[in-house]
């Protein structure tokens, strides 16, 4: 939701097996950018080990141009091999910590996996190596616990657990329910939600 508008879907499994975790899913976004309807499809899939370290990481984007990129992070330096919008291929090596958490460009379920990376420890505030692979760009976010919050979600008002995620530039506030699953993803400062509808 933008300011109160629909303006996509993003449909995600996130399952585990064989000391693994896989997590797809599908983004399709549908906006207005200088009163042109503009929208995008992008396919990510991240495999993580059984502690929610990256293995691999592959987003596509199919409309409304052809565009991928494949990360490799079980070497060091990870690798990313892009292929651009022109058809042309790409590669660049990052140095990432192993533990790095993929937080992607308009891909919100990666935010489940931070919430789980943040329960896993003992709660309190806690710092995280970040790296948005769109973007090419490494980062830390910080992580805190802001206690309890009543949120109204799908008509009802659920007692939720308020996790707030800060970097250099923005907010985002986070809303965990009591079994860990994520229900909204909150960025005030662009008037943008995104919330769980099963």
């Amino acid at each position: 939701m933008q300011a109160g508008r629909k303006i996509g879907t993003e449909t995600f499994e996130i399952t585990s097996g064989g000391g693994r975790v896989t997590a797809r899913g599908h983004v399709d976004i549908r906006t207005l950018s200088h009163g042109k309807a503009v929208g995008f499809h992008t396919d990510p899939v991240l495999i993580l080990d059984s502690q929610l370290n990256p293995l691999t990481y592959t987003w596509r984007q199919t409309d409304p141009h052809h565009s991928s990129l494949r990360i490799t992070f079980q070497s060091s330096p990870a690798r990313v091999v892009y292929h651009t919008l022109k058809g042309q291929r790409a590669m660049e090596d990052f140095y990432l910590p192993k533990d790095v958490v993929i937080l992607d460009d308009n891909v919100f379920a990666q935010y489940q996996l931070l919430a789980d990376r943040y329960e896993m420890t003992a709660g309190g505030t806690q710092k995280f190596k970040v790296f948005v692979p769109q973007e090419a760009s490494p980062g830390t976010v910080t992580v805190a616990s802001a206690g309890n919050a009543r949120i109204p979600i799908n008509g009802k008002s659920l007692k939720l657990r308020h996790l707030v995620v800060t970097t250099t530039s923005e907010r985002l506030d986070l809303f965990v329910d009591r079994r860990g699953r994520l229900q909204e993803v909150s960025v005030p400062m662009i008037d943008f939600d995104v919330i769980r509808q099963k």
